[in-house]
């Protein structure tokens, strides 16, 4: 009997085998359906290099027809493929507990991977954890949840003030003991009060985006829109994953709305026109970003600021897992779930999956971020406190930093 080869592998399923009864081999039948839908409905798959593309439809080949024993090696090929050929920090195979197949160590050894969805981080631990207890500074509010943590210290430097928030997480606005609008509040209140702003993500992978947003927004004096525009796929199963994802009575009326007008592969939502720092609004002093190769998902959406005026980065090039969001899960037969995201983000600072925005100060490896973002803040405050400034007027020097710029912005790896 000759071997199927990949498009009659894939087209030997469809959605209606997710929910009709089949007396069929689930092992094959989940490895053709976690083929189809990541050919179908992923939505970057159709710029996907076609490298990537050949490679992904050898492996799905070589899998199908030499399946493995049991569930758990399923699962971990299954894994190793997307690792292989698909540039989607956020796209994951999951055991049916929605638990991670491949440990840190097991993904390290991939070592032909397009995709590093366990970064090691060489710069120092988020200070969440470490200015706790220090008695240099005061603890405006702290807020844990388990592992993770959120919180506001304040240090007097110099005769000036400096604010730090360090979000190891972004929980949800309405997560139990948060009480996130009070912790917002509290950072508005002391804001006027600083005279620089140190926001430290070093270690977040992401979450809700609320804190984010609000917080850029007031730095900003503006509202930070981090897309220009975002696109859904329209074929039958990226709506199998809509339906899914967006089950609410208000979204599935505007995916029936999207559904009856859209004709096209995609429908592309534009997004609104790039708005401007706002000096009377928003916070016109310092404002240092530190993060590492952990910093994702909605944690990057700190790379928003980068068109505010006295922004610095400090740290590690971020993640980079933002291009593709809003994530959905799907059960296949054999119980394992694939994390896929429905929408495709057109991120108006050009942060690329795997990449990530690299800082305009990197941290040298083995040195804490934090300490080095204080020392550049120690000097920018010396430089507009009146001795400071008296001594420029003396000696006066260019200021040669700059914002980040595009020769930050690195190019896939895999396009190469």
């Amino acid at each position: 009997m000759l071997k199927k080869n990949f498009n009659e592998i894939i087209n030997s399923v469809s959605v209606n085998d997710l929910t009709e009864l089949s007396n069929s081999d689930k092992t094959k039948l989940s490895i053709a359906l976690f083929a189809r839908f990541m050919v179908k409905a992923h939505v970057g798959w159709d710029e996907f290099p076609d490298k990537l593309k050949h490679k992904f439809s050898s492996k799905i080949e070589h899998l199908y027809h030499n399946p493995p024993q049991n569930n758990q090696e399923l699962e971990k090929a299954m894994e190793t493929i997307l690792l292989r050929c698909i540039p989607d920090n956020h796209c994951s195979i999951l055991n049916a507990n929605f638990q991670k197949v491949l440990s840190e160590d097991e993904a390290g050894l991939i070592t032909d991977a397009v995709i590093n969805k366990h970064p090691q981080t060489h710069v120092g631990q988020n200070t969440v954890f470490t200015l706790h207890g220090n008695p240099e500074y005061n603890i405006l509010s702290l807020r844990k949840n388990g592992k993770e943590a959120i919180g506001i210290f304040e240090k007097d430097e110099n005769g000036g003030k400096i604010g730090i928030i360090s979000l190891s997480y972004c929980p949800h606005p309405n997560e139990v003991g948060c009480n996130l609008k009070n912790f917002i509040q509290i950072f508005e209140n002391n804001l006027k009060n600083w005279d620089c702003v140190i926001w430290d993500v070093r270690g977040n992978r992401g979450g809700n985006s609320f804190i984010i947003s609000e917080i850029s927004n007031k730095l900003y004096g503006n509202t930070v829109l981090f897309c220009s525009s975002q696109s859904l796929r329209m074929t039958p199963e990226a709506k199998y994953l809509h339906k899914i994802k967006f089950s609410n009575p208000q979204d599935t009326k505007k995916l029936h709305e999207i559904y009856n007008h859209i004709k096209t592969p995609y429908y592309v939502m534009p997004g609104k026109e790039e708005t401007q720092f706002n000096a009377q609004k928003g916070f016109n002093k310092p404002v240092y970003i530190i993060t590492d190769r952990r910093t994702s998902s909605s944690a990057e959406y700190v790379c928003g600021l980068y068109k505010h005026p006295k922004v610095k980065f400090v740290g590690e090039h971020t993640c980079g897992c933002g291009e593709f969001g809003d994530t959905v899960h799907l059960r296949l037969p054999c119980g394992s779930i694939l994390q896929m995201g429905v929408w495709r983000y057109n991120i108006r600072c050009q942060i690329k999956e795997g990449i990530g925005w690299a800082p305009t100060h990197p941290t040298p490896q083995g040195k804490d971020a934090y300490d080095q973002c204080l020392q550049i803040a120690r000097k920018d405050l010396e430089k507009t406190s009146s001795k400071g400034l008296k001594k420029r007027l003396l000696n006066p020097t260019r200021d040669t930093q700059s914002v980040q710029s595009k020769a930050n912005v690195v190019k896939y790896p895999y396009s190469r």
